[in-house]
């Protein structure tokens, strides 16, 4: 069976269960997921998404699936997946399923990526929404230098893309600079040009006749497939519930434009990987951090283009350094294995985060089954928090009586 017959398979086996899914919806329970990527070891940052996923599919009798994204091979190490694995059972953080490991289904992301159009495979998903003569994928040229110079350049109305990490400090919490979310008076989230992923992609490529297309790759050009995601833009992408933010509008321009689906090195990019796992393996809800939130309507874009179903997400408030950049795993002071090292508990950890958070109005240490059965994300805050510097020595202090 070719490629483009084993996503046939695959999709119409999706579609089946997506079927079977709404049908019994009212029944069957929630299906979250723990995502780590095992490039480091994990943070006082991760250790709060993964408690909040956990808790979410916990409160509500649900399942939790353990996914390893080690799409990235040159940085995904085997020492590092085992280690997360070690510290998420230190914090008391289980799960039912797997690990799953991306790297084992490269297959599967390959015959997606055909079935799309891409090494000239022809599909229906393909002709649903190219149009004008104008291909859903193609092959994009741009170095890497070049996309930050271009990510760089002045955007019609003035103003600049501005990449870095730093947060500032808004009426309604920590936004990342550059633009961001930011609530309205109706109480929604207006997500603004700053929360693209990386930088609008003014489709350079796009426009591309076929012989120039062709010259490029004869000359041995190295090019990546994009999905035409600028002149496919519909409302529904743009707008989705929150469980904690509520009602999430995105501006069109706001939504990142054009993305790769395969970098120029042949490594299958994160949207498409993480969409095509969600629907096979039936995830209902999706609990990240808010730094994500702008890769929301490219995956609700191809959500729609693979048939899944729509998961509701949670989009958390983030733990910031002292200085408010965003935690990375850089951060070794703060990682869960320092921590241990230090003697902090497990339960010292997950007390500090329940009070930071809103979960738990009182400071002291608490295991996280303790929080079950008063768990809810309307009592996360929408906040996020610089992380004072000398944590480690305050989470060390917060001992049980």
């Amino acid at each position: 069976m070719g490629a483009d017959g084993r996503f046939t398979s695959w999709l119409q086996k999706s579609k089946l269960m997506a079927t079977i899914n709404m049908n019994a919806a009212r029944t069957k329970p929630i299906i979250g997921r723990l995502a780590p990527s095992p490039t480091g070891y994990l943070h006082l940052g991760n250790a709060w998404a993964f408690l909040a996923a956990w808790l979410g599919v916990r409160a509500a009798g649900g399942r939790l699936i353990l996914r390893l994204e080690d799409i990235d091979p040159q940085r995904s190490k085997p020492e590092f997946a085992l280690a997360l694995q070690e510290d998420l059972r230190w914090l008391g953080l289980d799960w039912d399923e797997g690990p799953y490991t991306q790297s084992a289904r490269f297959e599967c992301y390959a015959a997606a990526l055909e079935s799309l159009g891409g090494q000239g495979a022809e599909s229906d998903q393909a002709e649903k929404y190219a149009s004008g003569g104008r291909d859903l994928l193609y092959p994009c040229f741009c170095s890497r230098k070049e996309l930050r110079e271009l990510a760089g350049a002045p955007q019609a109305g003035g103003g600049s893309r501005q990449s870095g990490s730093s947060f500032r400090q808004s009426g309604s919490g920590f936004r990342q600079a550059g633009g961001g979310s930011n609530q309205s008076e109706d109480g929604n989230i207006r997500a603004g040009a700053g929360n693209a992923a990386d930088g609008s992609y003014p489709g350079v490529c796009r426009n591309l006749s076929p012989q120039e297309r062709e010259e490029r790759q004869r000359s041995g050009l190295p090019f990546a497939w994009r999905i035409n995601f600028a002149q496919n833009l519909r409302p529904e992408f743009l707008e989705f519930e929150d469980l904690i933010l509520g009602r999430v509008n995105f501006r069109p321009e706001a939504a990142g434009g054009d993305f790769a689906l395969r970098r120029s090195d042949g490594v299958f990019a994160y949207q498409l990987a993480v969409v095509l796992d969600d629907i096979e393996q039936g995830v209902t809800q999706v609990v990240r951090g808010e730094d994500i939130l702008g890769s929301t309507p490219r995956q609700l874009f191809l959500q729609s283009l693979f048939g899944g179903e729509r998961p509701e997400y949670a989009h958390l408030p983030l733990l910031l350094d002292h200085q408010g950049e965003r935690l990375a795993k850089r951060h070794a002071s703060i990682s869960l294995r320092g921590l241990r090292a230090a003697g902090v508990s497990p339960e010292a950890i997950i007390g500090w985060l329940a009070h930071w958070s809103g979960l738990r109005t009182e400071l002291s240490p608490c295991r996280a089954r303790d929080l079950v059965d008063s768990f809810s994300f309307s009592a996360i805050k929408r906040e996020c928090e610089l992380l004072p510097i000398d944590i480690a020595d305050r989470l060390l202090r917060l001992r049980a009586d």
